[in-house]
């Protein structure tokens, strides 16, 4: 049996799971649930799905099949900070502004919603680091 105090911290954390920064979530998927069919799920719900963590980012509707299976529902929840840039099959899956990826051995970072274009050609801006 849990203390007053432990059932408080339980809470606090599950909590956090929703906002924790994606290197911390993707980097402990075992504290997420599992995804389950036909569970209701909302916006900004994260699953593990096959070790991989995923977030819900438009309506779930009836949620029949896993995460790997309906991009137009779940995105991945990138450990890296500038994940491979990949091909969007439409809007459901486009890029937002300020989304980084990496293509061509350069950083991008995506200057408008719903980029579908590939970097370097439109929508993109290159990021060069500062030298100190």
């Amino acid at each position: 049996m849990l203390t007053q105090k432990q059932q408080e911290l339980v809470a606090l954390l599950k909590g956090a799971l929703l906002t924790a920064p994606p290197e911390v979530a993707q980097a402990n998927v075992d504290w997420y649930k599992t995804w389950v069919h036909g569970e209701q799920l909302q916006i900004g719900d994260r699953r593990s799905w096959e070790g991989i963590l995923y977030e819900v980012y438009t309506p779930a509707g009836d949620n029949l099949y896993p995460p790997d299976q309906v991009p137009a529902i779940f995105k991945k929840v990138y450990l890296e900070e500038w994940p491979q840039w990949v091909q969007p099959q439409g809007a459901h899956d486009a890029y937002g502004r300020g989304a980084k990826v990496t293509r061509n051995n350069k950083k991008w970072t995506s200057d408008v919603d719903g980029n579908t274009w590939e970097p370097g050609v439109y929508g993109w801006t290159e990021y060069v680091e500062q030298e100190a």
